[in-house]
């Protein structure tokens, strides 16, 4: 093991009982956003090796987290919505934590939160890499959406598209079009994200 990776180990750890269960790069690889059991979404500087903002997320685990194309905010999904309190560098509010969270990490406030209807929770979440409002999300109920940050609504649902569990959903990145999921259904599923169900 290089003396670097080393380094990381020891720095970079979450404390006992909180496991990761996702991390993402900025496009820069300058910070490292992660997910774990406590509903926190962490970014980590690289460069400084330590955690650089810690954002209340969610009520229960986050399952994934993904950077949008500017590094500016942060998507991550959960298996449960609720209400909790919200603290965000030293600012206390009350606000509704939904299936989905975005965090726009230069001011570390929450921009955004939205579930779909009847949601069993989602498992995955992933920008468009050529449209910075899409973003894609992988449904325990077997669902996939796309959704527009914007007007938190979506684009495109393909409520259908499995039998079960989605765990992985993927965007082209030659293909403004095209993304694909994959579930316990053991299915791979491609779509038109015009065709919008």
């Amino acid at each position: 093991m290089h003396a670097l990776e080393r380094n990381f180990m020891l720095n970079f750890h979450s404390p006992k009982g909180n496991p990761i269960n996702s991390l993402s790069f900025t496009s820069n690889s300058t910070f490292l956003g992660s997910g774990g059991n406590d509903g926190i979404v962490k970014i980590w500087d690289l460069k400084k090796r330590a955690i650089g903002m810690s954002l209340k997320a969610h009520f229960s685990s986050i399952q994934s987290v993904h950077w949008n194309q500017d590094d500016v905010t942060i998507a991550s999904a959960s298996l449960l919505g609720n209400f909790v309190h919200c603290t965000i560098l030293k600012h206390r509010s009350r606000n509704i934590i939904g299936d989905i969270t975005l965090h726009n990490v230069n001011s570390g406030i929450q921009v955004a939160n939205f579930s779909q209807k009847s949601s069993q929770g989602v498992k995955m979440v992933k920008f468009s890499p050529f449209k910075r409002n899409l973003l894609g999300s992988a449904g325990m109920d077997g669902s996939v959406v796309v959704w527009d940050v914007n007007t938190r609504q979506p684009v495109a649902n393909f409520s259908t598209a499995h039998s079960s569990r989605v765990n992985a959903i993927a965007f082209s990145t030659f293909n403004a079009l095209l993304m694909c999921s994959a579930s316990l259904d053991q299915k791979i599923n491609f779509y038109d994200i015009n065709d919008k169900k």
